[in-house]
């Protein structure tokens, strides 16, 4: 793991962690909590299937006793962060750029991103979509899309209605000039536009 991904920064004895403490067997794994200053990363999480819990609205404090209690990794831009004794798991995110930070964040996981895993949470309240049969979200897409659109997925929350739309073509075109080196995020089949 590097320099900016570990269980406890340099300045302090670190205890022994293993592999398997730090590179879970699946990417459904990996639990992000983004800080404030990265909100487009959190989104970009979830459209790449993980888990990232984002809000914009709470302490540093918060932040830290929520990824203790929901075991996850905090990514931040914020050293002092990092710094603090009762974070234990956080990657210290370096670019201020999008593409940058998503490779980033893969890397220091170990991961590329995953075609299957795409388009599978909702970018609102990150939580996995559900199969929506069409008469049902009929009331929440527009005609033309319910006539073209044969799959639909929905939130179990917030009712967002999400398809395969032209949304899902500028992301894989994004991930493809954000990974050029990998065979991944080429094609998929999941619905990815949202109403």
């Amino acid at each position: 793991m590097s320099d900016s991904a570990r269980s406890e920064p340099s300045s302090r004895p670190a205890d022994p962690v293993t592999e398997a403490e730090t590179r879970p067997n699946t990417q459904s794994e990996y639990r992000f909590f983004a800080d404030i200053m990265l909100g487009s990363l959190a989104r970009w999480l979830r459209i790449l299937g993980y888990d990232t819990a984002y809000d914009n609205r709470i302490s540093d404090e918060e932040l830290v006793r929520r990824c203790r209690e929901e075991e996850r990794i905090a990514l931040t831009r914020d050293r002092r962060l990092v710094q603090r004794r009762s974070l234990h798991r956080a990657i210290l995110v370096h670019s201020d750029r999008l593409g940058e930070q998503l490779r980033q964040v893969l890397a220091e996981i170990g991961q590329f991103p995953a075609p299957e895993r795409l388009f599978r949470r909702c970018l609102h309240c990150n939580l996995p979509l559900e199969p929506a049969d069409p008469r049902v979200v009929e009331v929440s897409v527009p005609p033309y899309v319910l006539k073209t659109q044969p799959r639909f997925l929905s939130c179990p929350a917030c009712s967002r209605v999400y398809w395969a739309g032209t949304h899902r073509v500028r992301v894989l075109q994004r991930l493809r000039e954000w990974w050029p080196e990998s065979p991944g995020p080429v094609e998929d089949h999941r619905p990815a536009e949202s109403c």
